[in-house]
């Protein structure tokens, strides 16, 4: 106790004092029922026989308390009967503990975000808080992509992040406050998608770019990708995908005499229902004769977007007819996370 403060107090009716003179006997029985004066000394010794740890507060008044266990958690020797243990009980039961989630909102601390509802508007980033290591996990519970948008992330350029439906996004925050997103896990492989022609007929050229005529069918099992019409190869992921088209085509002129042939790959855009040829894709051939045939290569990287499609467009140098003899077009390529 701090100092000029009475430790003890007289017990009058056990040990009292005479007020004028005491015996040898009755100073000893005074000692001998001293009372601990009001405080934490006398709260814990009035504790006396309760096991426990004692805990005070401060207005001089002690507690007998108890380490229980929390969710997941085991304690030994609560009471102090022996050193107290943590330990795991269930360890399942600690980490659901562990995993908290929150529900369509991604601003929060939580671990997970499970996004059910609301996939028609980004979903905007917290800045997370530096100094520290942040791990988040988005889930999207949706039937289509949602958005994600932050200020702060970390690689330089970095646009909106898309997650498609059943997926999740893992983000990590470095120390100064900036999100750095993972891999989207997919549940198949790259996209990838190939026609070929089954039959073909002549296409009467001008001067302007028109569709290859041509009957085409797939190849093999295609992912993310269709073939909605004859000669045309439409992506079908609901996230952006930068597609490297491959195009070999055999075919010759049905005159004798010379002429210039252009084939092109021209992007069908869905979202703004036009289409753009794509010029640096394009190649000319020079024709001599009836039997000249030529081989042909197109390559394109293409950036396409869900039911996005792709296809050959050919034109001469005058009135001609082409007629492509083998046809085969495939398009592969990785999903891009910005927007």
């Amino acid at each position: 106790m701090p100092d000029s403060t009475e430790n003890f107090v007289v017990d009058a009716v056990n040990g009292p004092v005479n007020a004028q003179t005491v015996t040898r006997n009755d100073f000893i029985t005074t000692l001998q029922q001293l009372n601990y004066a009001e405080g934490n000394i006398r709260s814990i010794d009035e504790l006396s026989g309760t096991a426990g740890i004692v805990a005070l507060d401060g207005s001089g008044a002690a507690n007998v308390r108890t380490i229980t266990g929390a969710t997941g958690l085991t304690v030994a020797n609560g009471n102090g009967t022996g050193d107290p243990e943590i330990s795991l009980n269930a360890p399942h039961t600690f980490r659901q503990t562990y995993n908290d989630t929150s529900s369509n909102t991604v601003s929060d601390t939580k671990l997970y975000n499970i996004i059910s509802s609301g996939a028609g508007s980004p979903f905007i980033l917290s800045t997370p808080e530096t100094g520290y290591i942040t791990v988040k996990n988005i889930i999207n519970a949706t039937s289509s992509f949602i958005t994600i948008r932050s200020p702060d992330w970390g690689p330089a350029g970095l646009g909106d992040v898309r997650i498609s439906e059943g997926e999740t996004l893992t983000i990590v925050s470095n120390t100064a406050g900036k999100w750095y997103p993972q891999h989207v896990t997919e549940h198949d492989v790259n996209p990838f998608g190939a026609i070929y022609r089954s039959s073909a007929a002549a296409t009467p050229l001008t001067t302007s770019y028109q569709a290859l005529s041509l009957t085409t069918a797939t190849h093999s099992n295609m992912t993310n990708f269709s073939m909605p019409g004859n000669g045309q190869l439409q992506y079908t992921g609901d996230i952006p995908v930068d597609a490297e088209i491959h195009v070999s085509i055999s075919g010759g002129i049905d005159v004798n005499s010379a002429h210039t042939v252009d084939l092109v790959i021209v992007k069908y855009d869905d979202s703004e229902a036009s289409s753009t040829v794509i010029t640096q894709t394009e190649q000319q051939f020079f024709f001599s004769t009836l039997a000249d045939r030529k081989n042909i290569t197109l390559i394109g990287h293409i950036e396409m977007d869900q039911n996005d499609y792709v296809s050959v467009h050919v034109k001469a140098n005058s009135t001609v007819n082409f007629t492509p003899t083998k046809f085969y077009m495939s398009a592969s390529g990785h999903r891009i996370i910005t927007a």
